[in-house]
């Protein structure tokens, strides 16, 4: 089921499946709206689509602050696309789940890639851990959002 299918407000046009240019938006514009876990969780999931759709979704699920969000965040740090990576540890940030530090971690020490705009992806799960960390310690931090 897609974004439009399940309830979700967006654009909608002809080709709404298969245009990379209405799905990103859709992504983005959803990301408040607690209809949009599963959808973003699908899109994120979703293999097939997009590295800047998959990224927007992952994005998308900070701003839910969805604690069943973290296991599929963290198997998107493992993610192809740094695209994704990054915005997954920017996510796990701002959800604030202690679980995700060791994953995170490990993205600190190994991961390399710079986002053209945002920067390095480890320094992105740096800050995450220290936003996760911060908030263990009874601070309040917005994680970034």
């Amino acid at each position: 089921m897609h974004l439009h299918e399940r309830g979700c407000t967006g654009p909608r046009n002809d080709h709404f499946e298969s245009s990379q240019a209405i799905r990103a938006p859709v992504a983005q514009n959803l990301r408040y709206d607690p209809r949009a876990y599963e959808p973003l969780v699908e899109a994120l999931s979703n293999t097939h689509e997009d590295e800047k759709v998959r990224g927007q979704a992952a994005e998308g699920l900070a701003y839910l602050g969805e604690g069943r969000a973290v296991p599929v965040l963290i198997a998107a740090l493992r993610d192809p696309s740094a695209e994704v990576r990054f915005n997954a540890a920017f996510a796990l940030g701002h959800v604030g789940d202690t679980v995700s530090v060791p994953e995170l971690q490990r993205v600190v020490n190994t991961d390399t890639a710079i986002l053209p705009t945002w920067g390095l992806v480890s320094k992105q799960a740096e800050d995450a851990i220290d936003w996760i960390r911060a908030r263990a310690n009874g601070h309040n931090v917005d994680g970034g959002v």
